[in-house]
This record gives structure tokens, C-alpha cells and sequence, in this order.
């Protein structure tokens, strides 16, 4: 019993928990060419178009397009 103890690899020996480094990683994705589509989306494809979520003005930054204005600021 204490003998098999002893007869465990080393961490530093097993190749499946340290795969050699000129293996290429699997969670690096190849860079997508401008212009083409790739084949996993990160997020949101461009062909869905976004939900019209109306945007939440900044304290002391000018909306583009403000819904409807204060008062103190009709002048």
C-alpha cells in the first residue's frame, strides 16, 4: 500500500496534463479575413439587427436625439 504511493508519475512527466508547447492550443481561433463571414459568429452576426433599446443619456453629455427635453434646458 505505501509502495504504490510512490510509483505515481511525476506531474512534470504525464503529457496529458503538459502537452508540449509547439502544439498549437485549442482555444487560439483563427483571426476571421475582413470580408468573410466566419464560421462561429463571437456574438451577434451582422445579420440580426439589434432590438431598438433606446440609449441612456450621459449626466452632462448632450443626447443625439433627446425624447424629450427638461425644461432648464428650452431656452
Amino acid at each position: 500500500m505505501i509502495d504504490k504511493k510512490f510509483e505515481k508519475p511525476k506531474p512534470d512527466s504525464n503529457p496529458s496534463t503538459n502537452p508540449p508547447q509547439e502544439f498549437p492550443k485549442p482555444e487560439t481561433k483563427p483571426e476571421p479575413i475582413p470580408g468573410q463571414v466566419p464560421e462561429n459568429p463571437p456574438d451577434i452576426p451582422p445579420e440580426i439587427p439589434k432590438p431598438d433599446i433606446p440609449t441612456i443619456p450621459i449626466p452632462g453629455q448632450i443626447p443625439e436625439d433627446p425624447p424629450s427635453s427638461p425644461p432648464e434646458f428650452q431656452k
